[in-house]
Protein backbone atom coordinates (compact mmCIF):
# COMPACT_ATOMS: atom_id res chain seq x y z
CA UNK A 1 0.00 0.00 0.00
CA UNK A 2 1.17 3.30 -1.01
CA UNK A 3 2.19 5.87 2.23
CA UNK A 4 -0.05 8.14 3.25
CA UNK A 5 1.82 9.69 5.99
CA UNK A 6 5.46 9.87 7.10
CA UNK A 7 6.60 11.60 10.64
CA UNK A 8 10.17 12.24 10.98
CA UNK A 9 12.06 12.58 14.10
CA UNK A 10 9.47 15.28 16.09
CA UNK A 11 10.35 17.45 19.32
CA UNK A 12 7.80 19.58 20.43
CA UNK A 13 8.42 21.39 24.16
CA UNK A 14 6.28 23.37 26.52
CA UNK A 15 7.51 26.31 28.90
CA UNK A 16 6.52 25.42 32.24
CA UNK A 17 7.23 27.46 35.69
CA UNK A 18 6.63 31.12 35.93
CA UNK A 19 8.85 34.13 35.41
CA UNK A 20 12.44 33.68 36.56
CA UNK A 21 11.98 30.30 37.46
CA UNK A 22 11.27 28.74 33.65
CA UNK A 23 12.08 25.76 31.71
CA UNK A 24 11.28 24.00 28.68
CA UNK A 25 9.89 20.48 29.22
CA UNK A 26 9.92 17.90 26.40
CA UNK A 27 7.20 15.95 25.49
CA UNK A 28 8.25 14.34 22.17
CA UNK A 29 11.63 13.48 21.31
CA UNK A 30 12.49 12.51 17.92
CA UNK A 31 8.79 10.87 17.85
CA UNK A 32 8.91 8.94 13.83
CA UNK A 33 6.48 7.00 12.40
CA UNK A 34 4.85 5.77 8.74
CA UNK A 35 1.24 5.44 8.25
CA UNK A 36 0.30 3.59 4.87
CA UNK A 37 -3.13 4.38 3.16
CA UNK A 38 -5.94 1.81 4.51
CA UNK A 39 -4.12 1.17 7.96
CA UNK A 40 -5.58 1.51 11.34
CA UNK A 41 -2.47 2.98 13.72
CA UNK A 42 -3.71 3.12 17.50
CA UNK A 43 -1.55 5.92 19.55
CA UNK A 44 -0.78 4.53 23.02
CA UNK A 45 0.97 5.39 26.07
CA UNK A 46 0.17 6.72 29.71
CA UNK A 47 -1.03 10.07 30.35
CA UNK A 48 1.37 12.27 30.13
CA UNK A 49 3.27 10.45 27.61
CA UNK A 50 2.63 13.26 24.57
CA UNK A 51 -0.07 11.12 22.52
CA UNK A 52 -2.52 13.87 22.63
CA UNK A 53 0.60 16.55 21.84
CA UNK A 54 1.67 13.81 19.00
CA UNK A 55 -1.98 13.71 17.25
CA UNK A 56 -2.42 17.62 17.89
CA UNK A 57 1.14 17.86 15.44
CA UNK A 58 -0.08 15.81 13.25
CA UNK A 59 -3.62 17.62 12.42
CA UNK A 60 -1.63 20.71 12.25
CA UNK A 61 -3.28 22.11 15.36
CA UNK A 62 0.14 22.42 17.09
CA UNK A 63 3.81 24.02 15.77
CA UNK A 64 6.73 21.34 16.30
CA UNK A 65 10.06 22.28 17.61
CA UNK A 66 11.95 20.51 14.81
CA UNK A 67 11.14 17.46 12.03
CA UNK A 68 8.90 17.19 9.38
CA UNK A 69 5.35 15.88 8.91
CA UNK A 70 4.49 14.57 5.24
CA UNK A 71 0.74 14.34 4.21
CA UNK A 72 1.59 12.30 1.26
CA UNK A 73 -2.02 10.99 0.21
CA UNK A 74 -5.42 13.30 0.10
CA UNK A 75 -7.75 12.52 2.69
CA UNK A 76 -10.80 10.79 0.93
CA UNK A 77 -14.62 10.54 2.39
CA UNK A 78 -16.06 7.96 3.23
CA UNK A 79 -18.71 6.58 0.43
CA UNK A 80 -21.82 6.97 2.92
CA UNK A 81 -21.76 8.11 6.37
CA UNK A 82 -20.14 6.59 9.54
CA UNK A 83 -23.67 6.36 11.14
CA UNK A 84 -27.65 6.35 9.58
CA UNK A 85 -27.79 9.15 11.86
CA UNK A 86 -25.32 11.59 9.98
CA UNK A 87 -27.15 13.51 6.98
CA UNK A 88 -25.55 16.89 6.12
CA UNK A 89 -28.66 19.70 6.82
CA UNK A 90 -27.91 23.25 6.46
CA UNK A 91 -28.84 25.27 9.53
CA UNK A 92 -31.95 27.76 8.92
CA UNK A 93 -33.12 31.28 10.65
CA UNK A 94 -34.50 30.18 14.04
CA UNK A 95 -33.12 26.79 14.54
CA UNK A 96 -30.45 25.84 17.87
CA UNK A 97 -27.54 24.16 16.72
CA UNK A 98 -26.07 21.56 19.27
CA UNK A 99 -22.68 20.26 18.52
CA UNK A 100 -22.65 16.54 19.10
CA UNK A 101 -18.68 15.74 20.09
CA UNK A 102 -18.87 12.36 22.62
CA UNK A 103 -17.10 14.34 25.34
CA UNK A 104 -20.22 14.05 27.82
CA UNK A 105 -18.40 10.28 28.04
CA UNK A 106 -16.00 11.93 30.33
CA UNK A 107 -17.91 14.67 32.01
CA UNK A 108 -17.19 12.99 35.29
CA UNK A 109 -13.64 12.42 34.91
CA UNK A 110 -10.84 14.64 36.29
CA UNK A 111 -9.69 15.78 32.83
CA UNK A 112 -13.05 16.27 31.36
CA UNK A 113 -11.93 20.15 30.62
CA UNK A 114 -8.97 19.50 28.96
CA UNK A 115 -10.64 16.94 26.37
CA UNK A 116 -12.67 17.48 22.87
CA UNK A 117 -12.47 20.35 20.28
CA UNK A 118 -14.00 23.46 20.39
CA UNK A 119 -16.06 26.18 18.22
CA UNK A 120 -14.46 28.63 16.23
CA UNK A 121 -15.30 32.42 16.09
CA UNK A 122 -15.61 31.86 12.48
CA UNK A 123 -17.69 29.29 12.59
CA UNK A 124 -20.35 31.12 15.84
CA UNK A 125 -20.73 34.18 12.79
CA UNK A 126 -21.44 31.59 9.86
CA UNK A 127 -24.13 30.28 12.29
CA UNK A 128 -25.07 33.69 13.25
CA UNK A 129 -25.22 34.86 9.92
CA UNK A 130 -27.71 31.61 8.92
CA UNK A 131 -30.13 33.23 11.60
CA UNK A 132 -28.88 30.55 14.79
CA UNK A 133 -29.56 32.29 17.67
CA UNK A 134 -28.87 29.22 20.23
CA UNK A 135 -26.23 27.25 20.02
CA UNK A 136 -24.64 24.17 22.11
CA UNK A 137 -22.26 22.17 22.72
CA UNK A 138 -21.30 18.60 24.93
CA UNK A 139 -17.85 19.72 25.95
CA UNK A 140 -16.83 21.91 28.76
CA UNK A 141 -16.90 25.06 26.74
CA UNK A 142 -18.05 26.25 23.46
CA UNK A 143 -14.31 27.74 22.82
CA UNK A 144 -11.56 24.65 22.65
CA UNK A 145 -10.05 23.69 25.97
CA UNK A 146 -7.84 26.22 27.93
CA UNK A 147 -4.40 24.93 27.24
CA UNK A 148 -4.60 25.01 23.43
CA UNK A 149 -6.07 28.15 23.54
CA UNK A 150 -2.81 28.75 26.21
CA UNK A 151 -0.70 27.42 23.94
CA UNK A 152 -2.10 29.00 20.61
CA UNK A 153 -1.87 32.36 22.20
CA UNK A 154 2.20 31.73 23.36
CA UNK A 155 2.96 30.99 19.94
CA UNK A 156 1.09 33.38 17.91
CA UNK A 157 1.20 36.39 20.17
CA UNK A 158 -1.81 37.62 19.13
CA UNK A 159 -4.72 39.52 21.15
CA UNK A 160 -7.84 37.62 21.16
CA UNK A 161 -6.92 34.02 21.18
CA UNK A 162 -8.34 33.29 24.63
CA UNK A 163 -12.31 32.47 24.35
CA UNK A 164 -12.20 34.30 20.51
CA UNK A 165 -16.16 32.25 20.25
CA UNK A 166 -17.19 34.15 23.13
CA UNK A 167 -16.02 37.14 22.24
CA UNK A 168 -17.24 37.43 18.23
CA UNK A 169 -19.52 40.29 20.10
CA UNK A 170 -22.71 39.08 18.76
CA UNK A 171 -26.03 38.80 20.47
CA UNK A 172 -26.38 34.81 20.60
CA UNK A 173 -26.80 32.62 23.91
CA UNK A 174 -24.43 29.45 23.79
CA UNK A 175 -25.09 26.30 26.40
CA UNK A 176 -22.25 24.09 27.35
CA UNK A 177 -21.31 21.06 28.80
CA UNK A 178 -24.62 19.11 27.29
CA UNK A 179 -25.37 15.18 27.53
CA UNK A 180 -26.96 12.57 26.05
CA UNK A 181 -27.00 14.48 22.01
CA UNK A 182 -25.97 11.05 21.07
CA UNK A 183 -29.29 9.84 21.56
CA UNK A 184 -31.31 12.68 19.54
CA UNK A 185 -31.96 12.15 16.08
CA UNK A 186 -30.08 15.02 13.79
CA UNK A 187 -33.59 16.95 13.29
CA UNK A 188 -36.94 17.30 14.23
CA UNK A 189 -36.76 18.23 17.97
CA UNK A 190 -37.75 20.96 19.71
CA UNK A 191 -35.02 22.43 22.39
CA UNK A 192 -36.54 23.63 25.60
CA UNK A 193 -34.22 25.84 28.23
CA UNK A 194 -34.85 26.38 31.60
CA UNK A 195 -31.92 28.40 33.11
CA UNK A 196 -31.68 29.60 36.92
CA UNK A 197 -32.70 33.55 37.25
CA UNK A 198 -29.60 34.72 38.85
CA UNK A 199 -29.81 38.61 39.11
CA UNK A 200 -26.89 40.19 37.49
CA UNK A 201 -25.26 37.15 36.30
CA UNK A 202 -24.88 36.48 32.44
CA UNK A 203 -24.76 33.02 32.87
CA UNK A 204 -26.46 30.15 34.73
CA UNK A 205 -26.84 26.07 35.07
CA UNK A 206 -29.97 24.84 33.39
CA UNK A 207 -32.06 22.52 32.90
CA UNK A 208 -31.97 21.91 28.98
CA UNK A 209 -34.70 18.90 27.26
CA UNK A 210 -35.07 17.85 24.32
CA UNK A 211 -38.92 17.45 23.30
CA UNK A 212 -39.14 14.64 19.98
CA UNK A 213 -42.47 15.18 18.03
Amino acid sequence: MPLALRVHSLWKSYAAGVAGCSARVWVLRAASLDVHEGECVAILGARGAGTTTLLHCLAGLRRVDAGTIEHLQRPRLLPHACSPNVRHVPPRAGDIVLVHTGRDAFIKERDYMDRGCGVSAAATRWLYERGVRVMGIDAWGWDGPLHIQAEAARETGRPGVFWAAHQVDLPYSQIERLVNLGALPPTGFTVACFPLRIEGASAAPARIVAILD
